[in-house]
């Protein structure tokens, strides 16, 4: 593997995580997580800390998606179909475990927990054909001095 292309997938799909959470926010999941908070009795964080943690973990995600991206790509070769089975590998637990618990717990009702769902799918995918276009397989000389 090429951990220095897995990186740079990392951080270049993490920005566009980042970014396109804002988006989808703004568009479309905001309400509903502010729906949630609201029944939950809790207010939205807007500290500089909730919006670190949340880069960080736009970051660790896209760095998850390069990474199985990467791991696919012998197996399935390279292209934007193998980016998407990333993509999918990497939304799967994240959703039926989080936004599943969710629904399950009466935090969200079931029609907002698919569109959380699809909405993430949507991201993963994104960000997974940028980690994809970002990777190449390290050089044959440089990867045996490795």
């Amino acid at each position: 593997m090429n951990w220095k292309r897995i990186a740079l997938g990392s951080l270049v799909g993490g920005i566009v995580l980042f970014v396109l959470e804002g988006i989808f926010g703004v568009l479309l999941t905001g309400r509903i997580y502010t729906a949630m908070l609201a029944r939950l009795h809790l207010t939205m964080p807007s500290s500089t800390g909730a919006v670190l943690v949340d880069v960080a973990f736009s970051f660790i995600y896209a760095g998850l998606i390069a990474w199985l991206y990467a791991a696919l790509r012998p197996r399935y070769g390279a292209g934007p179909w193998t980016a998407l089975r990333a993509a999918v590998a990497a939304w799967i637990p994240l959703q039926i475990i989080g936004t599943g618990y969710q629904v399950d717990l009466s935090m969200m009702p079931l029609r907002d927990g698919v569109v959380i769902a699809v909405s993430a799918l949507v991201m993963c995918g994104i960000v997974a054909l940028v980690a994809g276009a970002m990777y190449r397989e390290a050089e044959a000389g440089k990867a045996a001095a490795a």
